[in-house]
């Protein structure tokens, strides 16, 4: 399980890595301590010029620069480094930024954060607790994967996000963005949603079964990946989309009835789910889908 999320957070960054190639360099503080790039309103800071340890604090400054942003994978990796503090004045964490940071126990987000990228914290294993601020309100895919010990909280001032069984939601998106990882049991995703948010059930390891409610049309990108206790998944009718990898390492799932409305499924969706046999109407795309994938499937009785 670590390999895959591993691979898939070098994949992530790699791709990263190829769409910034035209960004300005980083260049080092007087200080000689931080990595920043200047962007518009400000900097955003790159990383350390040493490894990050213990508790940090972030600048809210640098060369006379206002810091506004943390950088993609800016601190990926650093498991020594316990605590970060970030100033008022960020208004963006970038994607992967603190991911794999397994020795991460608390994360301070300021009021002025409006934006936290995609798998943020991913595999911060000992982070205990997170408030998000009341101007956040744009997210990348689920930023708390695999953060087992992690208790959200939401700002009251917040106008979009909230919080139901542990589970978070966004009003706006009418989605469901991110799941506790610690879940076991059956979950029923509540009435209202219709986006289920890429990597929001990813490897959670106890969901034993899930049923998503009429009015749901998407299953975002490995939105139920490595969820290898699931063994029951209700689809709703009106679903349109199953997008890349959503059910990728599901072993324990036998069957799974895709609904005649489903108009699109992304490579890779049912990879790594050796038990699976999908349901599905005749001449429907599920249909064309499972033949061209060699997937296997039964006909709708």
């Amino acid at each position: 399980m670590r390999k895959l999320a591993f691979g898939l957070a070098v994949a992530l960054a790699c791709a990263l890595a190829l769409a910034g190639g035209a960004r300005a360099e980083a260049v080092v503080d007087q200080t000689g301590e931080w990595r920043y790039r200047a962007v518009e309103g400000g900097a955003e800071i790159a990383g350390r010029v040493d490894s990050p340890a213990g508790d940090l604090e972030i600048p809210a400054e640098l060369d006379g620069l206002p810091v506004v942003a943390i950088g993609d994978m800016a601190f990926k990796y650093s498991d020594k480094l316990r605590s970060i503090r970030l100033p008022e004045g960020v208004g963006r964490v970038g994607e992967l930024a603190f991911v794999g940071c397994s020795g991460l126990v608390a994360a301070e987000l300021p009021e002025s954060l409006t934006e936290l990228g995609g798998l943020v914290f991913e595999g911060c294993h000992r982070l205990a607790s997170i408030t998000l601020p009341s101007r956040l309100t744009e997210f990348g895919a689920n930023p708390f994967v695999e953060c087992g010990l992690l208790r959200l909280e939401v700002s009251p001032e917040n106008p979009t996000l909230y919080l139901a069984d542990g589970a978070l939601f966004s009003e706006s998106a009418k989605a469901i963005l991110a799941f506790p990882s610690a879940y076991e049991g059956a979950y029923s995703i509540p009435e209202g949603v219709t986006d289920v948010w890429g990597y929001a059930f990813a490897r959670c390891a106890g969901l034993t079964s899930v049923e998503l409610p009429e009015g749901v049309t998407r299953i975002g990108d490995l939105a139920f990946s490595r969820c290898a206790a699931l063994t029951a998944v209700a689809l709703p009718d009106g679903l349109e989309r199953i997008e890349f990898a959503a059910f990728r390492g599901c072993g324990g799932l036998a069957s799974l009835s895709i609904p005649d409305s489903v108009t699109a499924i992304g490579r890779l969706a049912f990879e790594d789910c050796p038990e699976l046999t999908l349901i599905v109407g005749k001449g429907s795309y599920a249909e064309g889908y499972a033949e061209e994938n060699e997937v296997p499937y039964a006909l709708a009785g």
